[in-house]
């Protein structure tokens, strides 16, 4: 008797229409008047959709970009108005390692600079090598942390510093997971900050100067 092939869920499916009909909007769309039609979109969909499909449209349409950034740099310009209009209070997760789109160091400044007031409700953060170059971005990135109390995972590979983790377990008191991967400036320093995380499951410090 042959396998059940595994049905999509609702979200999935809803997802990946509505994924399908903002990029055919997107695509339509000037980039004189990009900037306001994601604006629009963002108070629509934010107003409308559930937690779990918002966060599944956003890395859908994240998954679509990313590879029509790369081949079409026509394209490139629009996109850079629009990917930061996709934050929001219900996304939950954010990866800037993932994607090269994310990458984009203008996508990237205008995502860091909004990111603390517009999803509070992160669990999942990732930052890394795309920040190695641009250290002085990041350097105020303990006063954005302290605006995700509800994280639970943390990971700042190859550009974490000891005073990114300041007080890091009274800020973000919910962390089970942190990574430093390839952090060589973070030292014996930063032991007591990361010894405050009371509910921390996996710790990472390959490449540190930690010496736990």
């Amino acid at each position: 008797m042959p396998g059940r092939k595994k049905v999509p869920s609702l979200a999935t499916l809803t997802s990946t229409t509505l994924s399908n009909i903002v990029l055919n909007s997107f695509n339509q769309t000037s980039e004189a008047a990009v900037t306001e039609w994601a604006q629009s979109l963002y108070e629509l969909l934010a107003g409308h959709l559930q937690c779990g499909v918002y966060q599944e449209l956003v890395q859908i349409l994240l998954t679509k970009l990313d590879l029509d950034f790369a081949n079409s740099p026509s394209l490139r310009p629009k996109a850079r108005h629009f990917v930061p209009y996709l934050l929001g209070s219900h996304l939950k997760s954010l990866d800037f390692t993932n994607l090269r789109i994310i990458a984009d160091k203008s996508i990237m400044k205008s995502i860091y600079e909004k990111f603390g007031e517009m999803c509070p409700n992160l669990e999942r953060l990732s930052m890394g090598q795309s920040f190695f170059f641009v250290p002085e971005m990041v350097a105020n990135l303990n006063s954005k942390l302290a605006k995700f109390s509800k994280l639970v995972s943390l990971k700042i590979m190859y550009i974490a510093i000891d005073m990114m983790l300041i007080d890091i377990g009274l800020i973000c008191p919910k962390i089970m997971e942190l990574s430093l991967k390839g952090s060589n400036k973070i030292e014996d320093g930063s032991a007591e900050s990361i010894s405050s995380c009371k509910n921390l499951m996996i710790l990472d410090i390959q490449g540190t100067k930690n010496k736990w």
